[in-house]
C-alpha cells in the first residue's frame, strides 16, 4: 500500500510541475485570447501547479498519519490536520479549475460572436 501511495503521490508531484512550468497551450491561446485574461490564465495554471505540489505532499503526509493509527501511539489530532489540509486543497483545485473553464467558455463565446476569418 505504501509504494502506490508513493507512486500516486509522485504521479501528482510530477503533473503539477509540469502543469507550473509548461505552459504551451496558454502560449497558443495568445493570440487568440485577450492579454489580461491569457495573462490571468497563465497565473491560474501556474499556481494550481504549485498548489498540485502541496497537494501532493499533503496526500503523502496524510495516508502516513493513517499508517500510523494502526500503533500504540495514536494522534488523531494531526491526522484531522492532514486530512483539512488535503481537502482545503482539493478544494483550492476545483476553484481554480472552474475559473479555468470560466475562462474557456468565455473565449468560446467570443469566438462564437465573431464572424470567421476575422
Amino acid at each position: 500500500m505504501n509504494a502506490l501511495v508513493a507512486i500516486f503521490c509522485t504521479l501528482v508531484l510530477v503533473a503539477g510541475w509540469h502543469y507550473a512550468t509548461n505552459s504551451a497551450a496558454v502560449d497558443r491561446l495568445a493570440g487568440v485570447e485577450a492579454g489580461r485574461f491569457n495573462h490571468l490564465r497563465r497565473r491560474l495554471r501556474r499556481l494550481n501547479g504549485v498548489q498540485l505540489l502541496g497537494l501532493a505532499a499533503a496526500i503523502f503526509w496524510l495516508f502516513i498519519e493513517l499508517g500510523r493509527l494502526d500503533g500504540p501511539a495514536k494522534n488523531v489530532t494531526r491526522l484531522s490536520i492532514a486530512f483539512g489540509l488535503t481537502m482545503l486543497l482539493l478544494l483550492i483545485t476545483l476553484a481554480l479549475a472552474v475559473v479555468d473553464m470560466w475562462l474557456t467558455s468565455r473565449l468560446r463565446a467570443a469566438q462564437r460572436r465573431s464572424p470567421p476569418g476575422q
